[in-house]
């Protein structure tokens, strides 16, 4: 259950932060989320070591009100390595379920460019993590602290950058 909380969760959050921006009505090509994003290993970290993956990349598109993100995430090689996600998510302040992990996340605005994400499952999971996006828009940080369902503590700061593509 632990990992289920690292792959799945990033991205629905991420979905949430364009919802609540200020360009979440116009269209996709102003708004500065959607796209691809790609995190960089290198400039994040991971405690424990063992939640870093090899690699990892998000797509994010506006259908309608709502957000379809794709989530790609490799670790180690051979079979199952990748691990992929797909979600379309509404806004309305309420928890929002991620498939196949029972995990529920909720959102709180703090400014145009930032939000925190609250996230629970069953037992003592929990996570908290702040989004903020770069001035110049080419660079989204996550710091995210949690239990999992263990309740063994972990920390994060991802650091994505804008796909090549974007």
């Amino acid at each position: 259950m632990r990992q289920l909380i690292q792959y799945a969760l990033p991205g629905v959050i991420v979905g949430a932060f364009v919802f609540l921006s200020p360009a979440a009505g116009q269209a996709q090509s102003t708004n500065p989320l959607v796209g691809t994003w790609v995190l960089n290993v290198d400039k994040s970290a991971f405690q424990p070591a063992n939640f870093a993956p090899d690699a990892k990349d998000m797509t994010l598109e506006l259908v309608g009100d709502r957000l379809r993100m794709h989530t790609r995430t490799i670790r180690g090689q051979g079979a199952g390595s990748a691990r992929e996600t797909e979600l379309t998510v509404g806004f309305d302040g309420s928890e929002v379920e991620v498939p196949a992990t029972g995990v529920k996340v909720s959102l709180k605005k703090m400014s145009d460019t930032s939000f925190e994400r609250m996230a629970k499952g069953d037992g003592p999971q929990m996570e908290t993590s702040t989004w903020t996006l770069s001035a110049d828009r080419k660079m989204l940080t996550v710091t995210t602290e949690g239990v999992d369902a263990f309740g063994a503590k972990y920390t994060s700061t991802q650091v994505f950058e804008r796909g090549t593509a974007d």
